[in-house]
């Protein structure tokens, strides 16, 4: 089937229930876990010498005695170092259990499943002592039995295929209860130390990262009240990366096997992996704010900015680059910022803020600026106002110069005047602007309240396109026209597409990427946001968030990386919340290298 992986991906967990868990969600589904190791340090489960005491005979449990066992005698190195996996999923919640260090040599973990089992660490049947966890000496074992599975996973050429399930101790539950009896901010503060080890021998692209917003105990998990039994939507989050990680593997097998030409530098294959610029909204925050999408390492990077205009609604929507300024519009203003570039690093320096009344209207109504388009032929400024069903035009300097009504471009739309529902919104719901040849064209995305839309020229003031499910976003490349239909979840490719005249002829290729969206809450993923460069197509998926209550269990925003040729989805990037911008919803989607 295209658009998703048909063989399902083999995951061996070392680690605990944080990633064990997710396979018992439909989020995980294309995934299945081979082995599970748990209850095991690094410490102990890379120490060379096996610890062949019988310490586990009185565990009652099969699946208990079976981890200690596997603790006790090192069985686990084998499978993990030479295992029948595609991914090895590691998560280091269990490095919370102090370890025993017997004075004839040998490391054991002293977990509860041990301790179950009649071992007393202060009476201990063998003689040796106990390290606490996050301890001088702790650190120093598990450096040294992590350094031994780097250089056991290194020969076997298998450090790629290594995940780190990089979570942390939640602080409170989704209803506020708080763990403070359980000290998360020291258990936290070993896990930060532990990452910056692992991360000098394994990439940041092989990390799956979380919003703090998923970071919330359970109140109803299913194995009790703990600070590592999370909320539903954190489950989904390990799954995306997972997606994302197991694409990251294909795609790395796939390089291997390209012919030599395509790999030579200068060859045009670094611009297949570019940095997007990501204007988004945070509306369980109402926050607003840059994020840097790195296709290459699929890591995110950002900031929030201020707003000091007191309206609602401050999260950023449409957005267009002129030369190194990026100008952006929230639900009630446009702003404008310089991108600057220095030592590798992107900051956005504000510039300057343009408001008028009849902008904020629309906000309480869920209908208001939408898109910014950048007008090369003009030099101005092209804005999507949905509310009042209009554009306007305005300068570089935020000077309006025209404002043109939908109902003086199209006939049709005036027709709709007098039979307008009273429960829309507005009469349209502009979305998009976008130049097709030397043609305006606009999608209009919910007409007289239908969910249905239509692609209309700004010029003639026709329906070039018609019957459209809920059009989201536009954009040329190539001479060919893609268009969104969030509903369908699809993209339209128009062929040939050089004129309003050509596109109104042309059949569309159709990209369905439904098989992406599996489980619940699919009708909540809102595509907008569409980039089409060197051959791929980069698709903004994101939440749709209530205004007041953040839904625990809300998927995670991603772009999907999809290529033109076979119409398959080549990778999935998760894009979680950084420095205040927790969920983000993704409206636009601009290349980085076009910013001068």
């Amino acid at each position: 089937m295209e658009g998703t992986i048909v063989d399902p991906v083999r995951v061996l967990i070392y680690g605990s229930c944080v990633s064990r868990d997710t396979f018992n969600y439909e989020s995980a589904k294309g995934f299945q876990f081979t082995e599970y190791f748990a209850r095991s340090s690094f410490a102990s489960a890379f120490d060379p010498k096996p610890v062949v005491h019988e310490l586990y005979s009185s565990i009652e449990s099969p699946f208990q005695k079976r981890l200690v066992k596997a603790d006790l005698l090192k069985t686990s190195n084998a499978s993990i170092v030479n295992g029948d996996y595609d991914l090895l999923l590691i998560d280091f919640i269990d490095e919370r259990f102090a370890l025993f260090v017997l004075d004839e040599g040998g490391v054991v973990t002293v977990s509860n499943e041990l301790v179950s089992g009649g071992f007393d660490a202060k009476t201990p049947p063998v003689s040796g002592h106990v390290v606490k966890s996050g301890s001088g000496e702790f650190l120093e074992l598990w450096k040294t039995g992590w350094s031994r599975f780097v250089e056991e996973m290194r020969a076997q050429n298998r450090l790629e295929k290594v995940v780190i399930n990089r979570v942390f101790w939640a602080e409170r539950t989704a209803s506020g209860q708080r763990f403070d009896k359980f000290n998360p901010l020291a258990a936290n503060a070993v896990l930060e130390l532990l990452y910056s080890e692992v991360r000098k021998d394994i990439p940041g692209d092989q990390f799956i990262t979380y919003p703090e917003s998923v970071l919330l105990g359970s109140d109803q998990h299913r194995w009790g009240l703990s600070p590592f039994h999370y909320v539903d939507a954190f489950y989904s989050v390990t799954a995306e990366g997972l997606r994302f990680q197991s694409q990251r593997i294909g795609k790395a097998h796939e390089a291997i096997q390209r012919k030599p030409d395509l790999l030579k530098p200068g060859s045009g294959t670094s611009h297949r992996h570019p940095e997007i610029l990501l204007p988004v909204a945070s509306r369980v925050t109402d926050t607003q704010g840059f994020l840097i999408l790195d296709t290459a390492s699929g890591v995110v990077s950002g900031h929030a900015t201020d707003e000091v205009l007191p309206f609602k609604r401050k999260g950023f929507r449409g957005a267009c680059v002129v030369n190194d300024r990026v100008y952006v519009c929230n639900s009630f203003s446009i702003k404008r910022y310089e991108v600057r570039r220095k030592d590798g690093n992107v900051s956005f320096v504000f510039e300057d803020q343009w408001y008028r009344p009849e902008w904020s209207v629309g906000q309480a109504a869920n209908a208001d600026l939408y898109c910014l388009f950048y007008d090369k032929s003009r030099h101005c400024l092209l804005l999507a106002n949905s509310f009042n069903d209009c554009i306007d035009t305005l300068s570089l300097d935020g000077e309006l110069i025209e404002r043109r009504y939908l109902w003086e471009i199209c006939p049709w739309v005036r027709e709709l005047l007098s039979s307008k529902d009273p429960r829309a919104a507005d009469l349209c719901h502009l979305n998009h602007i976008e130049k097709v040849g030397n043609d305006l064209v606009a999608t209009l995305g919910n007409i007289n309240g239908t969910r249905r839309g239509a692609v209309v020229s700004l010029v003639t003031g026709e329906k070039i396109l018609d019957h459209l499910s809920r059009p989201q976003d536009g954009a040329c490349f190539g001479g060919d026209y893609f268009l969104v239909e969030t509903p369908e979840k699809r993209v339209l490719r128009y062929i040939g597409a050089d004129s309003a005249s050509a596109l109104s002829q042309s059949e569309p290729r159709v990209y369905d990427l439904s098989p992406h969206f599996c489980g619940g809450h699919t009708d909540q993923i809102w595509m907008r946001g569409l980039l089409v460069k060197d051959g791929l197509m980069y698709v903004g998926c994101s939440q749709f968030q209530d205004r007041i209550q953040d839904a625990p269990d809300m998927p995670p925003t991603c772009i999907l990386e999809v290529c033109l040729d076979t119409a398959k989805i080549l990778r999935s990037f998760p894009v979680t919340g950084v420095n205040g911008l927790d969920r983000p919803v993704v409206y636009s989607l601009l290349d980085l290298d076009c910013v001068d």
